[in-house]
């Protein structure tokens, strides 16, 4: 059943690369969604009429997405994240069966982790983390 749905899933990235005019030939997007064992698509449904602001809603599904990514790796699987082909309102979403107030926030592609994970490069943060002092944010 899984093998089907994963076919399924190809069919619907080689539909999106040609209806979106995407320099990727259908046949390589067909094999991106064949890449992993297990593609879990994380969706977010924005509720305009919710006291949550919608942009609230949708960063809830990206801090689900990223809770299942731990879990995952946490497990001893492999996983990453990448964007929905076309994006999140693109032709994708209604190929999924998902609704218009629907956008899908990650793909994540699930499997074996192929060896030891080798530790992130870690930034500076001094370019991008400031600390507010009253009136004044100073870079830190």
């Amino acid at each position: 059943m899984r093998e089907n749905a994963l076919a399924a899933l190809g069919e619907a990235y080689a539909e999106v690369a040609l209806t979106m005019g995407q320099d990727v030939a259908p046949e390589r997007a067909r094999a991106k969604a064949l890449a992993s064992p297990m593609v879990i698509a994380v969706a977010a449904r924005l509720d305009g009429q919710s006291k949550i602001p919608e942009h609230e809603q949708l960063l809830s599904a990206g801090a689900a997405a990223m809770n299942m990514l731990n879990a995952l790796h946490m497990m001893g699987y492999g996983g990453f994240w990448k964007s929905p082909p076309g994006g999140p309102e693109g032709p994708l979403r209604s190929l999924m069966g998902f609704g218009r107030t629907e956008r899908i926030v990650a793909m994540i592609h699930v499997g074996t982790a192929k060896g030891e994970s080798r530790d992130p490069t870690r930034a500076d943060p001094s370019g991008f983390v400031s600390e507010c002092q009253g009136a004044e944010a100073h870079v830190l």
